[in-house]
């Protein structure tokens, strides 16, 4: 615990955001648990634990198995309570999630953009959501 909290300490002191300056209280809080969020997961997630604090302060991974970082950048966009950056977030952790479990991807991608550009037409192929804007 002594490790964790000394850990945060010194992210929030060298980020800037132990002495701040004319913020929002509110949006001061946010940082503050942000960075300690992005702390205590980097320390206590075994192996994978900086690729979700990543994910956690906004980076997307490059790496093959994308879960974790995803899996961050949901947690960071659940701190931030933006619904339109958590929905977007969610649907990206449920991409990352099919290919991590090697389940069809093009099916899981086309529900994914179905439900993200509001058109049901993606279910069944590109060509025909070209269709739902001409109906529009």
């Amino acid at each position: 615990m002594a490790n964790v909290a000394l850990s945060g300490a010194i992210v929030m002191l060298v980020s800037g955001q132990l002495f701040r300056g004319d913020d929002d209280d509110e949006e001061y809080l946010k940082k503050i648990a942000k960075a300690i969020l992005e702390t205590i997961v980097s320390d206590t997630i075994p192996i994978v634990g900086n690729a979700v604090a990543s994910g956690v302060s906004g980076w997307a991974g490059g790496d093959m198995v994308d879960l974790p970082s995803a899996f961050g950048r949901f947690l960071g966009a659940a701190a931030d309570l933006e619904g339109e950056k958590l929905l977007g977030a969610f649907l990206n952790l449920i991409e990352a999630g099919l290919k991590f479990g090697a389940l069809p991807v093009t099916a899981g991608n086309r529900a994914v953009r179905a439900v993200r550009e509001q058109n049901p037409l993606h279910l069944l192929g590109y060509d025909y959501a070209e269709l739902w804007e001409s109906w529009l």
